[in-house]
């Protein structure tokens, strides 16, 4: 009798199995074939993000774990992983040959494995890797840190799925920009449409002075670049290359919405003024203000 299961293998089951009808939640099959046995894995394999704060103390990551299977474990079972060095290189290699402007990831320094056992407890499929990431505030936020972690061993015959045991852990610092803003705004077509917004954004760290986020009220993908001493907005760039963003600045000043693009650090605010060109080689100008809540 088919039975559904809460996690499952993804790849694994179509190595094993060539069709199902069977579906669980997160649409993945289990069948008679596999009845009885028992796989290791990650339930996010292959690589994943978790951004940390820029602190002075200790942060920790939860990576889950998993034990496939098409009943629960009826007993307490034992997951070893361990940090993988390796894995990290092989991921490097393969992106860089895809992209020669690839920027390698490098392991974070002094990472630990909080709990290298993880117990699974009798009547549970799932348990997290603890990790253990201290002094974020002594790296560079311009560099990628990643920690690769491998599941090396099981207890109880418990298989490890050779394709999903190894989780890659990318955790970007957050740079002081990063966070949940206010944003409030005035889009013009010169000679067409007039729109105001009022809406929460939320800003995500590209590196140690750049941060992304969906500009205006139109969710273009734009990378925004701050000169820390100076606080000027140095480049807005649409990531997706829909459009060439430009400033308009105060002596361009077009349709009376020029500024300076800048940060405000005492009152944690962006004030950005910029434009881009559109069908009819008509510009769209836009106001925006962002304030971090």
């Amino acid at each position: 009798m088919r039975r559904k299961i809460i996690y499952v293998l993804g790849l694994l089951a179509v190595t094993f199995i060539t069709s199902s009808c069977l579906k669980d939640n997160f649409g993945e099959d289990w069948t008679s074939s596999l009845k009885g046995k028992m796989y290791a894995q990650f339930v996010r394999s292959g690589f994943q993000a978790n951004t940390i704060a820029f602190a002075d103390s200790d942060q920790f990551v939860n990576v889950l774990i998993n034990i496939a299977s098409d009943d629960k474990p009826s007993s307490e079972n034992t997951i070893t992983v361990a940090i993988d060095i390796p894995a990290l290189s092989a991921y490097d290699t393969v992106q860089f040959h895809a992209d020669t402007t690839f920027k390698s990831y490098i392991p974070y320094p002094g990472a630990t494995i909080v709990n290298p056992q993880v117990i699974v407890p009798a009547g549970s499929r799932v348990a997290y890797v603890r990790l253990k990431l201290s002094r974020a505030d002594t790296l560079r936020t311009s560099e990628k840190y990643m920690v690769p972690i491998t599941i090396t061993a099981a207890t109880n015959g418990i298989i490890i799925a050779e394709n999903m045991k190894t989780a890659l852990v990318a955790v970007p610092i957050a740079n002081q920009y990063e966070g949940d803003y206010a944003s409030t705004g005035r889009i013009h077509k010169l000679t067409g449409w007039d729109r105001t917004w009022s809406s929460t954004k939320h800003l995500f760290t590209v590196d140690a002075n750049t941060v992304s986020y969906l500009c205006a009220d139109i969710g273009l993908p734009c990378n925004i670049t701050i000169d820390p001493v100076t606080n000027k907005v140095t480049t807005f760039f649409n990531t997706d290359l829909t459009y060439d963003f430009q400033f308009n600045t105060p002596d361009l000043n077009l349709d009376g919405q020029g500024g300076d693009s800048r940060w405000d650090p005492a009152t944690k605010t962006f004030y950005l003024y910029y434009y881009y060109i559109g069908t009819g080689a008509l510009a769209r100008v836009a106001t925006e203000k962002l304030v971090m809540k």
